[in-house]
């Protein structure tokens, strides 16, 4: 699907040495070293490529690489389309969607208690943001909708909060006090957020969602019902979940930008763990991607064969935390792992943290927000570069290099 533009010895971190000491004001986010870069994305020509090994190399001042840089990026336009920024929450997750073009802005999940103030309003805030677009939880557990009314706190309003069809958790716990979830729809109704639900739809030409002209968001499940059927036929097929089978709820998300494509599910499960296969129904429709944030925070429940050979993604993502709660869960469990290193070639492994659980060779494990830029053609996963390439959904894919 895609390939590096840069060798193998110079991949990592080129552009990380050659901004370091260097600083873009106005594009600061908490959790990214490289600010430059991670918050404006830059096409980079053949020539900035090859200035950048010659300074990976040559290791010049300050002042120097400063100056370099400017006049290199100065002959190329600036990218103004969309970023993904998986923000350093821990165990829990928080997504950041943002079409740069429009301005229009998709949170996916909120964090644990306590997410929502330490690092979601204030990466939001840093961004310059706030007003989102939408709020969508994947899910209503605590770790993904816990910081939510922190948001509201900070002076972060909605437009539109996204919400899953059938079953809800309870409002209100055995003792009257509000629940979790109650907490969450209180504080949506306080800012005045209109809720509307989200329902899998076969229609490619009728994207639930629409961040700009060019980024189109289509659900592939949620609540239990999902998209179903081989390549070249869909169908919305729907199962009977017990009440308590939350994770396999989870709302599942296909976000396209020109050719770039990415997945995004929450804690849907994959089978594992006695747990409901909605990884497989999906998988098909789902079809290739670029980018695949793992689910489950790479639990047994997820990241199933099926799945993972299914959408051959180059680059998947990792939310976990260290200590904490994850020494009970250990988190990412090594099975999953596995799978995902069976794929040829396997793909690069970016991770918010290094867990409690299992290892992946090679893997990236950033202790800071991963982002990833794209203008549809190539994207950026914090200063790593690709090209998004011609495929179908039965490519075999490719792989950053």
């Amino acid at each position: 699907m895609s390939r590096v533009l840069l060798g193998g010895g110079v991949r990592r971190r080129v552009f990380h040495r050659l901004l370091s000491g260097f600083v873009v004001p106005g594009f600061v986010v908490p959790g990214l070293a490289a600010p430059a870069l991670a918050m404006r994305a830059v096409r980079v020509s053949a020539s900035c490529l090859q200035a950048a090994c010659l300074l990976a190399a040559w290791r010049p001042s300050a002042l120097v690489r400063a100056a370099l840089l400017l006049g290199c990026l100065a002959t190329t336009p600036a990218l103004a389309d969309l970023r993904i920024l998986h923000l350093d929450v821990g165990m829990g997750d928080a997504t950041l969607v943002v079409d740069t073009g429009s301005g229009q802005s998709l949170l996916i999940d909120a964090g644990n208690r306590g997410d929502g103030r330490r690092v979601v309003a204030p990466a939001l805030i840093a961004l310059g943001i706030d007003r989102l677009d939408y709020f969508l939880a994947s899910h209503y557990d605590a770790d993904h909708i816990g910081g939510f009314d922190e948001l509201i706190e900070a002076g972060v309003t909605v437009e539109t909060v996204l919400e899953r069809p059938g079953i809800k958790p309870e409002v209100l716990s055995p003792t009257g006090r509000d629940t979790q979830y109650g907490e969450y729809l209180a504080a949506a109704r306080a800012v005045g957020a209109r809720l509307i639900e989200l329902i899998p739809d076969c229609r490619p030409d009728h994207p639930q969602l629409r961040l700009g002209a060019d980024t189109r968001i289509q659900v592939a499940a949620a609540g239990g019902r999902h998209l179903a059927g081989d390549i070249g036929f869909c169908e919305v097929g729907e199962q009977s979940l017990h009440p308590r089978r939350e994770n396999a709820r989870s709302v599942a998300l296909i976000i396209e930008h020109g050719r770039f494509r990415y997945f995004t599910g929450g804690d849907l499960t994959g089978g594992g763990a006695r747990s409901v296969p909605m990884e497989a129904f999906v998988a098909a429709q789902v079809g290739n991607v670029d980018v695949l944030k793992l689910n489950h925070h790479g639990s047994d429940t997820s990241t199933s064969d099926t799945f993972v050979q299914t959408l051959r993604p180059e680059v998947a993502v990792l939310s976990v935390g260290d200590g904490g709660v994850n020494l009970r869960y250990r988190l990412p469990r090594q099975a999953p792992l596995d799978r995902l290193a069976k794929l040829s070639p396997a793909p690069l492994l970016f991770q918010t943290r290094q867990g409690e659980g299992g290892s992946y060779l090679g893997a990236y494990v950033e202790n800071r927000h991963i982002v990833v830029h794209t203008d549809g053609e190539s994207y950026t996963i914090n200063g790593l570069i690709c090209v998004v390439d011609e495929r179908t959904q039965a490519s075999e894919g490719g792989h950053c290099r």
